[in-house]
């Protein structure tokens, strides 16, 4: 997968990372991934879709997942 194929459509606030979409041909089309671009340059968190990226963040929201919530820049209790 190429870094030209991957598009950002959506940044939270004062942080190093974004949800980037796949548009690129081939069977990863439309998937979206969480990237820190001050990290390691890996892509994580995979989800086929958008809906399934913004319910898979919800989840970890509601959950306290560590890793979603470092993405969003909130603190876990």
């Amino acid at each position: 997968m190429s870094l030209r194929d991957l598009v950002p459509i959506a940044e939270p606030v004062d942080l190093s990372c974004n949800i980037v979409i796949h548009l690129g041909r081939g069977e990863r089309f439309g998937w979206c991934f969480r990237w820190d671009h001050d990290g390691a340059w890996e892509l994580d968190g995979a989800q086929p879709s958008f809906e399934s990226a913004l319910a898979a963040l919800t989840t970890g929201i509601e959950r306290r997942d560590a890793s979603v919530l470092r993405f969003l820049g909130l603190e876990s209790e």
